[in-house]
């Protein structure tokens, strides 16, 4: 996904001072397909709130089986990620891909470049994919855009394993500084 290049910037200085003191840092993903897990969290959800809606038009399929296969695959998806964090303590990543647009945008501009209407939605991957894979997350401020704007870094961590994400936002958080509020207007 495009990332903005001032929020790239601070998450790699942010890496690197987390090397400085002493953590393992290497960009390293587990072997999963961001875009199929997006997805697989829309078809879920779909299904969800699908089974709460009257029904309107006659069935070609069996809801229940395309549910249960879609479950199949979460679990498929859960034990890959739980494998990624047996080596690794914490996955991080920008919490979004640029800071927030003004509301009368009708466009997304990422370095000097619009992204395409119909690519837009690989903007929030980062937090679409924590819903399916049941991995804790916590989103930390990092800094602020050129306009003042604040961005934030995304912690995500082992399933079943909140309270040792929480330690480790914790200690990162006061490498940061913590929160800093935003001056008055």
């Amino acid at each position: 996904m495009p990332i903005a290049d001032e929020i790239r910037t601070a998450i790699e200085h942010f890496a690197q001072n987390l090397a400085r003191v002493g953590g393992k840092v290497e960009p390293h993903l587990p072997n999963v397909d961001f875009l199929q897990q997006a997805q697989l969290a829309d078809h879920l959800f779909g299904r969800i709130a699908g089974a709460l809606m009257p029904m309107t038009e006659p069935l070609h399929t069996n809801p229940l089986d395309d549910y249960f296969t879609a479950l199949d695959q979460r679990d498929a998806l859960m034990m890959t990620w739980d494998h990624f964090f047996t080596e690794w303590d914490v996955l991080i990543c920008p919490a979004g891909a640029s800071t927030a647009p003004h509301h009368s945008d009708t466009s997304i501009t990422i370095n000097n470049l619009v992204v395409p209407e119909d690519q837009r939605f690989t903007l929030n991957l980062a937090t679409m994919i924590t819903p399916v894979n049941g991995c804790p997350t916590i989103v930390m401020p990092l800094g602020r855009d050129q306009h003042g704007l604040p961005f934030g870094v995304q912690l995500m961590g082992r399933r079943w394993n909140d309270e040792y994400l929480l330690a480790i936002a914790a200690q990162m958080s006061a490498m940061i500084g913590g929160f800093q509020r935003p001056a008055a207007l």
